[in-house]
């Protein structure tokens, strides 16, 4: 792997040979030698088993705010969406209801929007919930998914998934990086 900001080679990690084998060395635009440089941020890939689980973490950053956004990716948003709003809607269709937890008790007002997968960021089906931004009503919500079958998402691991399910290319990919890294 190649080291991002001095942009020589890195000693192979302890999960060097948790590289899928279709991985080959690319070159970047920007002239040097890059070995998947986005997936170099997450070398243990056999770690993070993404082909069966759904994921969900909070899209905004934490902290009160007017609105929350809570994302939820993955094989069985469908089924958690008909569970929680007892309908899924078409694909792209901004959607008001209220939020119960499994036990029925209403957390709080929302808008969800459902996007069907392969039309989606990640490829996947994927639900955004939108909720008023106390951190205590995005945690609960977020407890509510986990309760549900939905594992806590790593850092940047809905990009990766678009990048693996060919919604973006390594430049893109980059980009993203770059933007989540960016300090101002």
């Amino acid at each position: 792997p190649i080291d991002r900001l001095s942009r020589r080679p890195r000693s192979p990690g302890p999960c060097r040979s948790s590289f899928p084998a279709s991985l080959k060395p690319l070159h970047s635009r920007r002239g040097c030698f890059l070995v998947f440089a986005f997936a170099a941020r997450f070398a243990c890939v056999k770690r993070m088993s993404f082909s069966g689980d759904t994921i969900a973490a909070l899209a905004t950053p934490v902290g009160t705010s007017a609105i929350a956004v809570v994302r939820a990716s993955g094989p069985q948003v469908a089924e958690l969406v008909r569970a929680i709003f007892g309908t899924t809607p078409p694909p792209r269709l901004a959607q008001h209801a209220d939020y119960r937890d499994r036990g029925g008790i209403l957390v709080d007002d929302v808008l969800f929007t459902f996007f069907a997968g392969p039309n989606s960021f990640t490829g996947e089906d994927t639900v955004e919930i939108s909720s008023h931004g106390n951190p205590f009503i995005a945690q609960r919500i977020l407890g509510d998914l986990f309760a549900r079958g939905c594992r806590a998402a790593e850092g940047g691991e809905f990009s990766k998934r678009a990048f693996l399910n060919g919604r973006m290319d390594l430049s893109q990919a980059e980009a993203v990086m770059d933007l989540i890294s960016a300090r101002s």
